[in-house]
């Protein structure tokens, strides 16, 4: 027997407050699009870019740093 009781009927309660909108701008870019981010943001843009690609096939992204510690994030397909 466990500790837990099942219970039926029981309606899922909506998430709290609006949904969190997106911080990097990969739905309003078209091939050769850009966007500066600052350095130390370089292994979240990474892990975004992997999750985007996952569920948005054919698109492809390039990171490269560029000058006072800054990267550029282009839409290269």
């Amino acid at each position: 027997m466990s500790e837990f009781e099942v219970e039926k009927g029981i309606p899922v309660v909506p998430r709290r407050g609006p949904a969190r909108g997106r911080k990097y701008p990969f739905a309003a870019m078209e091939v050769g699009d850009s966007f500066l981010a600052p350095g130390y943001a370089r292994n979240r843009i990474n892990a975004s870019v992997y999750r985007w690609k996952s569920s948005h096939l054919g698109q492809q992204f390039a990171i490269r740093a560029v000058d006072d510690g800054c990267i550029r994030v282009w839409r290269v397909a």
